[in-house]
């Protein structure tokens, strides 16, 4: 059975099969029986970018490959986040990780067992009950109790991940969605014209989950 180890990760082996299990989450989100597509293909390139790297000592915590910061990442945190990856983590364990990452501030910010507070425009906090769940409040009002699964989830996408995709979009830039069309247009005739060669096969069948004892497609 695979399990999708939790960060922080204290040897550089398992952030490696935490990417490694994150990059083939990502690939199957498609429909049932479709290749990878386009945006997958440069999503996984992105998040190589940011691979855990050893730094020549397997027995150290990894680090990011691109940031100055431990693996995981605020780039690979947000993929987490909005990808709905299923780590099975606590919420202190997400609390540190945000440390680690530089999104919360060790000044501003506390992360203790038992007790979390962040936030910058409206500030959250959630204390261990004795009911055996969180007890969260912020500073606009509202009260809630939340399972450890659930305010790991809630703190995640509360901090890690960006603003949403395309918040920008309005009637205002049809003039610069024009201009770009024609290129993203003949980007996309070159993926799919390269898809054909027997490199870029392979490369696209991998995308396919296998049924057993089928042909290779």
């Amino acid at each position: 059975m695979v399990e999708i180890p939790a960060p922080p990760f204290e040897r550089y082996a398992e952030g490696r099969h935490f990417h490694r299990l994150l990059l083939l989450y990502l690939r199957e989100l498609k429909g049932a029986g479709e290749p990878v597509g386009f945006h997958q293909y440069l999503l996984v390139g992105l998040l190589n970018v940011h691979a855990p790297a050893s730094g020549g000592a397997g027995d150290r915590p990894p680090g990011c490959s691109a940031c100055s910061v431990r693996y995981p990442c605020r780039t690979v945190l947000a993929a987490v986040s909005d990808s709905y990856f299923p780590v099975p983590w606590t919420a202190v364990a997400v609390g540190g990780c945000l440390l680690d990452a530089g999104v919360l501030d060790p000044e501003y910010d506390t992360v203790q067992p038992g007790r979390l507070v962040w936030g910058r425009k409206v500030r959250q906090s959630a204390t261990w009950s004795a009911s055996g769940r969180w007890r969260w409040q912020s500073d606009a009002g509202g009260r809630e109790y939340y399972t450890d699964e659930q305010l790991a989830g809630l703190l995640l996408i509360e901090t890690a991940r960006g603003r949403y995709p395309y918040h920008f979009v309005s009637d205002e830039i049809e003039d610069e969605v024009a201009a770009l069309r024609p290129a993203a247009a003949e980007r996309l005739t070159t993926w799919e014209r390269g898809l054909g060669t027997p490199v870029w096969r392979e490369e696209r069948r991998f995308g396919v989950p296998r049924q057993r004892g089928a042909p290779p497609r």
